[in-house]
């Protein structure tokens, strides 16, 4: 059985990491006001931050989108841009993922969330997922794809392997059969890492979502600010092809912390290829303040209702076409991420010896 786990910044944000767009704002514009005016790419960089200065950013996909919306110019705009951004994001996320660590009690958390995370659904639809449930007698191959930069899930394998191992979570090993379940440590970072000679990939899904129809028509863009073209020049488009391999390759896929926003949109159009290919293919999407508990009632058809208006609303969002949405009802799920995972990482200051 092949598990795959789609990894977004909700999940660092749920480990008590500082990583939403509003915890570093603040700290990238007051460097902004401070930089020199006599430097042109520092003209064209606050030229851009005062065109969206007004606007309430509640995810990192609402910046990339602004950057598509609000980006003008030429190539040199875009790079200025970005790579002013990039860098001191990265700079940012290296001195926090320095400071904090993935204690024992956080690495059995999260074996327990990737064993038992879909317990949280109601009968129907448990059902549904039940034979795809970690530690029934077939071999588990759990792997995951990382939209994020930062190594949490490094740090919370690392933990598990050191203490026990191997990265084995579940085994039987009789007369009669020997299978096993194994956390797979070979992470697809998809937007790159900050490992030495690696990159941040910050940017849009394709040139058609940018604004600007001088941007739009420039056929040297794409290098700057499109995500697989950045990967296919830097010479990591493997990237590329391991994110289709993995999803098409998987049987079900959970996502915990992706909000499936406009800037992946490709990555999107994949699971639902992969979705429409097998009816067996079962898509688990941990979704952030879903609001489920709300409508939970003996009077169960409301909960029911409810459940597959989030559905809907997944299907959506990976571009399924609204008179499709009934077909995959038994085949995507929604849980809400509060029930899982209720853990942090540590500040290493806060460490007591």
């Amino acid at each position: 059985m092949k598990v795959t786990y789609l990894i977004g910044n909700g999940f660092d944000v749920n480990l008590g990491l500082p990583t939403k767009y509003s915890d570093y704002y603040q700290e990238y514009i007051e460097g902004i006001e401070n930089l020199d005016d006599s430097n042109p790419d520092n003209k064209m960089i606050k030229e851009f931050w005062d065109r969206i200065k007004n606007q309430i950013f509640d995810k990192w996909q609402d910046f990339e989108m602004a950057c598509a919306e609000y980006l003008d110019g030429d190539e040199k705009n875009v790079k200025a841009v970005l790579l002013d951004f990039t860098n001191k994001f990265s700079k940012y996320l290296l001195d926090l993922s320095s400071s904090y660590e993935c204690s024992d009690e956080v690495a059995d958390a999260f074996v327990d969330f990737v064993k038992n995370g879909y317990r949280s659904l109601t009968q129907r639809d448990l059902k549904q997922v039940y034979q795809y449930q970690v530690g029934l007698p077939i071999n588990f191959d759990i792997r995951f794809i990382n939209f994020n930069y930062t190594d949490s899930i490094e740090k919370v394998l690392n933990n598990y392997k050191n203490r026990h191992g191997s990265l084995i979570i579940h085994e039987i090993n009789n007369a009669n059969l020997q299978c096993s379940s194994k956390l797979n440590n070979s992470i697809l970072h998809l937007h790159g890492s900050l490992k030495a000679h690696d990159l941040v990939i910050i940017g849009v899904d394709s040139t058609e979502q940018l604004k600007s129809s001088t941007l739009k028509d420039n056929p040297n863009l794409e290098k700057y600010c499109v995500k697989s073209s950045i990967n296919q020049i830097s010479g990591f488009g493997e990237r590329e092809e391991q994110y289709i391999s993995l999803v098409n390759s998987s049987d079900i896929i959970y996502t915990y912390g992706i909000s499936f926003g406009e800037t992946d949109k490709y990555r999107w159009t994949i699971l639902k290829k992969w979705l429409s290919e097998n009816d067996k293919h079962k898509l688990v999407v941990y979704e952030y303040n879903s609001k489920i508990h709300d409508h939970e009632s003996y009077y169960i058809i409301e909960l029911l209702n409810y459940i597959d208006d989030k559905k809907r609303g997944v299907m959506k969002l990976i571009g399924i076409e609204e008179s499709d949405y009934d077909k995959y009802l038994d085949q995507v799920f929604v849980i809400d991420s509060g029930d899982v995972l209720k853990c942090k990482f540590t500040k290493k200051e806060e460490v007591t010896t």
